[in-house]
């Protein structure tokens, strides 16, 4: 019985010893896995938005002003001739529009609408096009493949 009692102490005092050994091993473990999830976690989050890229590739004749670049009827941009933009937005439906920064034209702007998917990049070009009587400004999406040979041509704009 002594014995039995003797060899719990001990064993209870070879466990304490093995937990306060274990506890540095414990924080390691817990940083390591803290570090090797982080990214994980940083990687869903920007695939929770689609990328979109506004060009203004054309210059047109007369004076040279900038677009007025807009997301759902919210200004995101004013971008200028031969540049690019970049834009991370939510998931979801949305319309596209451009308008002459200098002519605060609020009605008979076309835009284009479409669903954007999360983790996907779109590609929106905005042409001036010059009538008899008239100019405007049209958004069009366009193809990867097209918009990889314009943008080298172009300058990623700061958006101010």
């Amino acid at each position: 019985m002594i014995f039995l009692r003797k060899f719990d102490s001990i064993f209870l005092a070879i466990i304490n010893r093995l937990i306060l050994t274990m506890q540095p091993f414990n924080y390691l473990i817990s940083i390591y896995l803290f570090v090797v999830s982080t990214p994980l976690f940083a990687q869903q989050e920007s695939n929770a938005t689609a990328k979109v890229y506004f060009i203004h590739s054309n210059k047109f004749d007369g004076f040279s002003t900038p677009f007025d670049v807009s997301v759902d009827e919210k200004q995101v941009c004013k971008l200028h001739n031969k540049h690019y933009s970049i834009h991370e937005i939510a998931p979801g439906p949305h319309t596209f529009k451009a308008n002459y920064s200098l002519m605060h034209v609020k009605n008979g702007i076309q835009g284009i609408s479409f669903s954007t998917e999360p983790g996907k990049t779109y590609y929106v070009q905005a042409i001036y096009q010059k009538g008899f009587f008239s100019a405007k400004i049209i958004c069009s999406e366009i193809t990867e493949n097209t918009a990889k040979t314009l943008l080298p041509m172009l300058k990623l704009d700061d958006c101010k």
